[in-house]
């Protein structure tokens, strides 16, 4: 439980944090939050092609992309929150040495950004005109197309 109280405690933190990490994760990148997106595709593709094309054995599995789909965006996030989150705490070395918090917030911190990419959210920049402008980014709701395929389970 104390891990929860700390977290709502340090909820400035916490912000600051993940707002850094989702800024360096796309500064510099041409496509930005779409590379998210991409990288499953372009997973599913290959596999696709491998598997379906060219060795002729995923004939017994119904809509085999779409299938292929669902496993590789929970993998590509499993493996990308793991391989942040147990980085984080080196990557704020500086940090953790200098001010006392709780060290859970680093991993925290990126495991909620690769979340809110992972969901394919849509990022605007918004500008604030107050004494001072900051500008923040703000997550939308995900982007969903719903795709029905007749499968014959009914």
């Amino acid at each position: 439980m104390t891990v929860y109280t700390d977290l709502l405690r340090y909820r400035d933190l916490f912000g600051n944090l993940f707002r850094r990490d989702f800024q360096a994760r796309y500064k510099g990148s041409a496509l930005g939050i779409l590379w998210s997106l991409a990288n499953p595709l372009l997973l599913m593709a290959i596999y696709v092609l491998v598997f379906s094309l060219l060795w002729r054995v995923t004939d017994a599995i119904p809509h085999y992309p779409l299938y292929l789909l669902s496993g590789l965006a929970i993998w590509v996030f499993v493996s990308g929150a793991l391989a942040a989150s147990s980085r984080s705490l080196l990557d704020n070395a500086n940090l953790i040495k200098k001010v006392r918090f709780p060290r859970q917030l680093a991993p925290f911190s990126t495991v909620a950004t690769r979340v809110v990419t992972s969901c394919g959210p849509i990022a605007k920049k918004k500008t604030h005109s107050s004494r001072n402008a900051s500008t923040r980014f703000t997550a939308g709701p995900a982007a969903i197309t719903t795709i029905r395929f007749h499968t014959g389970w009914a």
